[in-house]
């Protein structure tokens, strides 16, 4: 029954974006204003479809949190359902998006009206330069647009230097998603000087296996988490190769834990245990 599902899942998703990509072409000789309307109406409708077709309910929390005016979010990009149902939480979103995206036809044409930031993964250092000259004039030229990034790995310096060169304040709020503190420079420091503006936390152990077989400083970071007042949700993030075409992209070759059980049981008990202690 979840494979009938999924197919039919995916068969109405495409044939509704195919609908929606037509029926959007008179907004190219509008407003910019409506194609972002159009892009929301497939988040929203997709989400309809997730939630009818595979029964599965999407819940958002912290909400009340997304602050009020420009802001950044980094969000974990793993798949094309954060693509479509991030769209209706802000009210004129621009993604920052790899340039092969804008070739589609149709779809394309419509990342370039909404405004979107096309970005040449291939030229390296310079594709962070360009994407913040791109940005700058997105932020300057329409103040009440909503910057929304699909980054992972950042360090804070990093993002605090891409902020800098932007114009935007110290005191400018920002909300971020932080993934795989293994990934940063300074897993502990980068969290004290960012508190106000961690809403989520994901977990991920350095070797993406289970959280507490490999190397990540736990104690250390649920300390400067709970120490600075974070009581909001964590997760597990753990890769594995049960969906081939996952593990080809995430370029997982092996297993990094012997069984799933022992992910979400040893997993579970041990960050519990971590926060507990914190």
């Amino acid at each position: 029954m979840v494979v009938v599902r999924s197919i039919l899942f995916n068969v109405l998703f495409y044939l509704n974006l195919i609908v929606l990509l037509i029926a959007a072409i008179p907004t190219l000789l509008m407003p910019q204003r409506a194609i972002i309307e159009m892009a929301k109406l497939w988040g929203r409708t997709s989400l309809w479809l997730l939630r009818v077709v595979c029964r599965v309910n999407v819940e958002w929390r912290g909400v009340e949190k997304i602050p009020q005016g420009p802001l950044i979010v980094a969000a974990k990009h793993q798949s094309i359902w954060e693509t479509f149902s991030l769209l209706p939480l802000f009210d004129n979103p621009t993604f920052i998006i790899k340039r092969e995206l804008t070739w589609i036809p149709l779809f394309g044409w419509f990342c370039g009206k909404g405004g979107m930031i096309a970005v040449d993964r291939g030229l390296g250092s310079q594709a962070l330069t360009a994407m913040t000259v791109r940005a700058r004039e997105v932020i300057r030229g329409l103040a009440a647009r909503l910057p929304l990034a699909i980054a992972s790995g950042a360090r804070h310096e990093e993002i605090e230097a891409v902020l800098t060169d932007l114009g935007i304040r110290d005191d400018r709020p920002i909300v971020t998603q932080v993934s795989r503190f293994d990934r940063l420079k300074d897993p502990v420091g980068v969290i004290a000087p960012n508190i106000q503006h961690i809403i989520h936390v994901h977990t991920s152990e350095n070797d993406r296996g289970t959280p507490g077989k490999g190397h990540v400083p736990w104690a250390e970071t649920f300390k400067a988490l709970k120490g600075n007042g974070y009581d909001g949700w964590y997760v597990i993030e753990a890769f594995g190769r049960a969906l081939p075409g996952i593990a080809e992209a995430t370029r997982v070759w092996r297993d990094f834990f012997p069984h799933t059980d022992e992910v979400y049981q040893f997993g579970h008990d041990f960050l519990r245990s971590e926060w507990a202690k914190a």
